[in-house]
């Protein structure tokens, strides 16, 4: 059988040469073959830069950490510095403003009380307090205010006379005293902490009379706020300015007297800070 014209060998003497279609094949698979290492290198040299890139970044973000722990380190340092600073501060200032009170309460001639409202238990008390109670100062704090009124009930009138006004001033009541004795008193209550002062005895100052009013007549008490109070010129609205103008007002009603009493004191003080209380009361006999 005569071989296939692409099998034919074609050569002189011993040497014999492959077919020219063969050898342009197998350049081609070399030449492929070479491109593609070529390729492989170059993709492995971009990943291996891409990786070193990453590497870096990643350094970069650990340090960047480590600088974001040190500085929230410090951070919360310096928070616990300045709270504990700021709690010492406060814990100082406290005791200072309690040493105050402390000194101001036993300097004061009348006696000082502080107490809970619900069961009267003895928070504190001045040196007053226990000469007029005739209880040694160490054991104040073992009494209640309940011990101490001869009318229970005025404990009560006390409370709600407190509730209703914020305030009580001047409240007179019998006390009595640790070996039962009585005696009367003016006392003061006020909110927060309820600091009782007691006038001792207040019976050589104080009478009880019986007026009787005609129609037309009125009584007018007031407070010293109202007397007291000043203006930016610091001049005070006194008691002449006062019965000027209950005068000037007194054919109105007794309500509308007193409105027309307040409203003036107001209009006199003007943008002045008021600092106590402006307390009036009007009566007129129909």
């Amino acid at each position: 059988m005569p071989p296939s014209p692409t099998q034919v060998y074609v050569g002189t003497g011993s040497s014999v040469k492959r077919p020219h279609r063969q050898f342009k094949a197998d350049d081609v698979q070399e030449r492929s073959q070479f491109k593609f290492q070529n390729l492989e290198a170059e993709q492995v040299t971009e990943l291996q830069s891409e990786i070193a890139a990453l590497k870096r970044e990643l350094l970069e973000l650990k340090q960047e950490k480590a600088d974001l722990e040190i500085l929230l380190e410090a951070t919360a340092e310096h928070s616990d510095s300045v709270e504990a600073e700021l709690h010492n501060t406060a814990i100082a200032a406290l005791k200072q403003s309690e040493e105050m009170f402390r000194t101001i309460a036993e300097a004061t001639p009348v006696p000082v009380l502080i107490s809970r409202v619900g069961d009267g238990t003895v928070l504190y008390a001045n040196m007053a307090a226990s000469t007029t109670f005739g209880i040694p100062s160490e054991d104040f704090l073992n009494h209640s205010t309940l011990e101490f009124y001869h009318d229970p009930s005025d404990r009560q009138r006390l409370l709600d006379a407190l509730e209703c006004d914020g305030c009580v001033e001047s409240f007179e009541l019998q006390c009595k005293r640790a070996d039962g004795s009585l005696f009367w008193v003016a006392a003061s209550l006020r909110r927060l902490g309820f600091p009782l002062g007691l006038e001792a005895d207040i019976a050589d100052f104080i009478a009880h009379t019986q007026i009787n009013l005609n129609p037309g007549d009125g009584i007018v008490l007031y407070t010293d706020g109202i007397t007291e109070a000043r203006n930016l010129q610091k001049d005070c609205y006194a008691l002449e300015r006062l019965c000027e103008t209950v005068q000037r007002y007194w054919h109105l009603s007794a309500k509308e007297v007193q409105h027309a009493v307040i409203q003036d004191v107001q209009q006199f003080i003007g943008e002045q800070d008021v600092n106590d209380d402006l307390t009036l009361l009007v009566l007129k006999q129909k």
